[in-house]
């Protein structure tokens, strides 16, 4: 006999988290973008490790929390905390993300202009 440890229910909240946490790496992978401006054959291999990523998560997910069986409304789940997660948190995330990367970027374009300037006097 199968002992069932969550509730469908609860299932599906625990995939609406996981949802929010595959929307949270999937910002690294657009901060890493924004911070080294790459090529399509880099964005190709970033894409392609990220939905490697996420299938193996997603098994494992459904493994966890079902013995493996995959069931639609899972699936919809996850898919509605990504979605939940990108368009809220993950707009705000990468709206800081953006400005502080552009803060940093002018200070050391301030810091490097000094240092060119003390080499030439």
């Amino acid at each position: 006999m199968e002992m069932i440890l969550f509730s469908d229910l609860s299932t599906v909240f625990y995939g609406f988290l996981f949802g929010c946490i595959i929307g949270l790496v999937y910002d690294f992978f657009r901060v890493f973008r924004l911070v080294f401006h790459t090529g399509t054959g880099l964005l190709f291999f970033e894409d392609f490790i990220f939905s490697v990523f996420l299938a193996g998560s997603v098994f494992a997910f459904c493994f966890l929390f079902n013995s493996g069986k995959i069931r639609f409304f899972y699936l919809t789940a996850i898919l509605f905390g990504w979605i939940l997660y990108y368009f809220t948190v993950g707009r705000l995330a990468y709206r800081g993300m953006k400005a502080l990367f552009r803060t940093g970027r002018r200070f050391l374009h301030r810091e490097t202009r000094k240092q060119k300037k003390t080499k030439t006097n």
